[in-house]
């Protein structure tokens, strides 16, 4: 478990492709490393991955197939700096919010306006199946940092993001550029709320339902027993 409260961007030194999964190495400073062991969890740009390797100065990890698919790890080369978080410590102080590290997609830069002296205005689009769970003043995890969505475009599938220059001095949203690729982790708590009444109400709405069509009957019947006009179908 993470808070979404990035340590530092540390560069790739190098990466190398197998036939199933992608090695890692990145640059990594005693301070931030200290105390870790082979199997320890760690977020890069926001995706939970198991240390294989330590030496002085660099951390490895191995990327699966299926990570690489979801996330934009598989553009990820030597040179890039990617954003690190040490998984939460039980009682340790949470600055931002719950985050698994389990990245649910990516999405597009559409439009940025990067100042590392004052509020950047960031605006990001998603594959519709997730704007469902965006919301103003929600909290969003890109490239693993905890922020607050500040506006939501439907129609658009896009949503705004302003960053404080404190967040582009710690992270490497500092350097992001038009048509880049962000991972996306949605807040677990808003999609089983969204899910659950989704769910919920398309049950509901099947039980009100005869070959395909909806029993008016049955509605107004409802409307009446919840004390609400008839609904004007």
């Amino acid at each position: 478990m993470f808070s979404g409260i990035v340590t530092g961007n540390y560069e790739v030194t190098a990466i190398s492709q197998k036939d199933t999964f992608a090695q890692l190495s990145i640059a990594t400073p005693p301070t931030f490393i200290d105390g870790a062991q082979i199997g320890a969890s760690i977020a890069v740009n926001g995706v939970c991955l198991t240390v294989t390797r330590l030496e002085t100065g660099l951390t490895h990890f191995d990327v699966i197939a299926p990570t690489l698919e979801r996330t934009n790890l598989a553009g990820i080369k030597a040179g890039d700096f990617v954003n690190m978080e040490r998984s939460l410590i039980v009682g340790q102080e949470n600055g931002g919010h719950d985050v698994s590290g389990h990245v649910d997609t990516t999405a597009e830069v559409v439009a940025c306006d990067i100042n590392p002296d004052e509020s950047t205005y960031v605006q990001l689009r998603v594959d519709p199946l997730w704007m469902r769970y965006m919301f103003p003043r929600g909290f969003v995890a890109v490239n693993g940092a905890s922020l607050t969505i500040a506006g939501v475009q439907k129609e658009t599938n896009t949503f705004e993001l302003w960053l404080i220059p404190e967040t582009l001095r710690l992270t490497n949203l500092a350097s992001l550029t038009l048509a880049a690729r962000v991972n996306i982790e949605i807040h677990k708590g808003v999609q089983v709320l969204v899910d659950t009444i989704r769910d919920s109400a398309t049950e509901l709405l099947k039980s009100y339902m005869v070959e395909g069509a909806l029993d008016i009957e049955r509605v107004q019947e409802l409307a009446q027993l919840s004390g609400k006009h008839t609904p004007q179908i």
